[in-house]
């Protein structure tokens, strides 16, 4: 893989890194075995073999034909997936503009031992540690505005206040206050329109409070 010559962002990794054309999709992938995908050289322009030349294993079959397999199961799980809302729409955010704004998936992955910076929280502009973060809640969620959705995804809440924790695993020097007061005196903020922790979520409630260093900041209450 080192010695292929093309690099892209990888998808997998919310485009924070590169990846190679040649390369295993993520690190617990089934089987865990490499691939090359579409981006190859060779397959787009009939250009590089790079690879064929140092694979020792001579694993590589530049030639090979596509094939249907058709296999017996007992069972399918279909898993549709869902479209992630795009805050570039909303300017206001800074998203795709600031490089230290990101969305919550880009976070899970820097967050996580096999992202990026291999679980390393840096920021983009200088890849140096976050000591000071703010979490905005219900962007393009429970507006009737156009591009905006109209209903709470219920799991925001949730994952935000994980990330929270997570957050203060990382990096103790990032002091939070755990008051929900006129106290802000708070390294780590969650803005948001209030919080909804549905179904298993309701736990969190019960987090113990040195764990959980987070002021929210509620803007709007329900009726």
């Amino acid at each position: 893989m080192e010695y292929c010559p093309v690099e892209y962002p990888d998808k997998y990794n919310q485009e924070i890194s590169q990846n190679k054309a040649v390369h295993i999709y993520f690190s617990q992938a089934i089987p865990l075995v490499a691939y090359i995908d579409q981006s190859c050289l060779y397959l787009k322009e009939k250009k590089c073999r790079i690879c064929e030349g140092v694979c020792k294993n001579d694993a590589i079959d530049l030639h090979q034909p596509p094939e249907k397999i058709r296999v017996n199961v007992a069972a399918i799980v279909l898993c549709p997936g869902y479209d992630v809302y795009d805050p570039k729409v909303k300017g206001e955010y800074g998203y795709g503009t600031i490089p230290n704004v990101v969305t919550s998936m880009d976070y899970e992955r820097l967050m996580c031992a096999t992202g990026p910076y291999e679980g390393e929280i840096l920021r983009a502009s200088d890849r140096q540690h976050p000591h000071n973060i703010a979490w905005i809640q219900c962007v393009g969620s429970r507006r009737v505005t156009e591009g905006d959705n109209s209903y709470c995804s219920a799991t925001c809440c949730t994952y935000t206040q994980k990330q929270v924790i997570l957050t203060k695993d990382h990096d103790t020097e990032a002091t939070c206050n755990t008051d929900c007061t006129s106290d802000v005196d708070s390294d780590t903020t969650i803005d948001c329109l209030d919080t909804c922790l549905d179904g298993d979520g309701d736990g969190l409630r019960e987090v113990p409070r040195p764990q959980l260093h987070a002021h929210l900041l509620k803007w709007l209450l329900r009726p």
